[in-house]
């Protein structure tokens, strides 16, 4: 990494953080994805939280502290020991994951908090071995006002996305990582249930690969990694239909997916091209472009296809897509890429250590 580059991302770095800590809701939380049922408040701080809290700065780490006393307090003595996508949302695993992995970046591995959200999230944990996201149907089924005939059952099957953020949690990898290597796609990549792009997935399931073991998986991790390549293209950005011009989320995950995947000196130039477009795109007030595409296919759909022909539907959020329209999610997911390519680059981490 060249002088003038480590400069501009540590000044990206600095200015995408202060952004998010000075973007807390009125109760010291990040909330983001305007969806019926409300915003995200449980679900965006785990992962905003999460984020953070790995960045390294000393000073960041006592602010997350602030917000995780908050946040570990919700729902601790009146639910089921995780987290919901908000407070009037039953608890899920995904919310739950990023509340897990929230505890784990900052040092709270074995505290009763992240012990109950554990064993919560292990609930989620289905024959097919993948983890769904509900488990509470009962409950879920009155938020969405589906009746007890109505099939629910694309929201309770397995979701990879999910279990691919959960297979990065020290004590369900193992259990996780064949369901993962099951759903890599020929082209080497994972789709998601709740994204419209596979940035998300591939990322966190190939990082799931390399921390089990690069070489027991390098026939997948090298999959991920052409997967990655071939998304680019000649472009130093990831576009997709809504975001012609470049997705600032996609293309900050498909950078985390290459330099998890492959050697720093074979992924130099692109990785370096990548940083360079992801930088120029940065806001003046520290943020990029919302561009993280939550997708929330009706609840009986089981394998999401093209929202253009979902049918219309009813209850709280059937069949629709959003983007994060504070720019916390797509913030976050680019703050931790460039963190990561800094690590990566100055030789203080290489993935294989992971």
């Amino acid at each position: 990494m060249t002088g003038a580059l480590q400069v501009l991302i540590a000044e990206a770095i600095s200015s995408a953080i202060g952004f998010l800590l000075c973007s807390r809701d009125g109760q010291g939380l990040w909330s983001d994805f305007r969806l019926p049922i409300g915003e995200s408040s449980g679900w965006v701080t785990g992962f905003v939280g999460s984020v953070l809290a790995g960045s390294g700065d000393d000073r960041v780490i006592r602010e997350t502290k602030n917000v995780w006393n908050v946040f570990a307090a919700q729902k601790l003595f009146t639910g089921h020991g995780g987290w919901g996508y908000n407070l009037l949302t039953p608890e899920d695993a995904d919310s739950t994951v990023w509340g897990i992995r929230f505890a784990l970046s900052l040092g709270l591995d074995g505290k009763f908090r992240t012990k109950a959200a554990e064993e919560f999230l292990l609930k989620h944990w289905l024959t097919d071995g993948g983890i769904t996201t509900y488990i509470l149907e009962k409950e879920l089924r009155k938020l969405i006002g589906a009746t007890p005939e109505e099939d629910i059952r694309g929201w309770t099957g397995s979701h990879l996305c999910v279990t691919a953020a959960a297979a990065g949690i020290p004590g369900f990898s193992s259990i996780l990582l064949p369901y993962i290597l099951e759903h890599q796609l020929p082209a080497g990549n994972w789709n998601g249930y709740w994204w419209s792009d596979s940035a998300y997935a591939t990322a966190l399931a190939t990082e799931a690969l390399l921390v089990a073991g690069m070489t027991e998986h390098r026939d997948a991790i090298d999959r991920a990694f052409s997967w990655a390549m071939q998304h680019f293209g000649r472009e130093a950005f990831v576009s997709n239909d809504i975001f012609r011009e470049g997705s600032p989320f996609a293309t900050a995950l498909a950078l985390k997916t290459l330099l998890l995947a492959g050697e720093v000196d074979k992924t130099r130039e692109k990785s370096g091209a990548v940083a360079r477009w992801l930088i120029s795109r940065q806001q003046d007030n520290g943020s990029w472009q919302p561009s993280a595409l939550l997708q929330v296919p009706p609840p009986f759909m089981k394998i999401p296809v093209d929202p253009g022909s979902w049918p219309d539907g009813k209850g709280a959020a059937w069949g629709t897509v959003v983007t994060d329209h504070r720019s916390l999610f797509t913030t976050a997911a680019v703050l931790d890429s460039l963190v990561f390519y800094q690590k990566t680059h100055s030789g203080t981490i290489k993935p294989e250590a992971l």
